[in-house]
This record gives structure tokens, sequence and C-alpha cells, in this order.
């Protein structure tokens, strides 16, 4: 495979992971983040109008509830974030921190052949940008 096409195609893989990561948030109630960070052209017009000025209260307990459920629901790095996290409660408040301790011994199992197709994929191609893309 030529080496541009390989990059457009890890390109194309990244993309579509950050549209997958920001679906996540949207359907989390994290719009606003989303239209903070300047990623809503990755949601389609329609989508933006209605999702993006949705927004969560900080000191609302549930929203360490939604965000230890994102971080859950997108995977294997977010859970680790989440676990680092946890055990920083200078960083991030006593009520996040508690929140993200769950994911210490409480995650769901992640498949082994998920894992193993990720290893396989880095290890076939010369370019490792593609690392982190699932």
């Amino acid at each position: 495979m030529p080496l541009n096409l390989l990059r457009f195609r890890i390109t194309y893989q990244n993309v579509n992971r950050v549209r997958q990561i920001i679906n996540v948030f949207l359907k989390h109630g994290f719009g606003r983040v989303i239209d903070q960070l300047h990623l809503s052209r990755f949601i389609p017009f329609r989508k933006r109008i209605r999702t993006l000025h949705e927004w969560r209260s900080l000191r609302d307990p549930a929203v360490a509830e939604a965000l230890r459920m994102t971080f859950e629901e997108l995977g294997p790095t977010f859970i680790k974030l989440a676990q680092i996290l946890s055990s920083r409660p200078d960083l991030v408040t006593k009520q996040f921190a508690d929140e993200f301790r769950k994911l210490q011994d409480r995650v769901p199992p992640f498949p082994t052949e998920e894992a193993l197709r990720i290893i396989e994929k880095r290890d076939r191609c010369p370019d490792r940008a593609h690392l982190f893309t699932y």
C-alpha cells in the first residue's frame, strides 16, 4: 500500500474515533464541552443544533457519575485516565475522584479478541501513528 494511501487511511480512522468520542460525550450531556473545545465541525449540522448547548452544572452530583460512565464507554484508554485522576483529588474534586475510583475494580472486561486485533494491526503497519486507534 503506498505511503500516502496508508496515511489517508490512518487519518480517516482517527477522524472516526474523534467522532465516536464526541458522540459519547454528547450522549451523556456534555455538548457544551464539545462546543468549547471547537470540535463541533465533526458533528452533522442538525445534531449540532439539538445537542451542543446541553450543559450540566458541575456542582450537580450526577455529573461525576455521567463522566465516569462516559469514560467507561469510551474504553481502556479513558478508563486508565479516570483511574489516574481518581488518585488526584487535588486536580479533580473529591466528588469526581470518588466516582472515578469505581473504575479501579468495577470495570467491564475488555474483549481479548479486540486487544489481540489491535496489537496485530499495530505490528503489521510500519507507521505507528494509529497505535491507539480502535
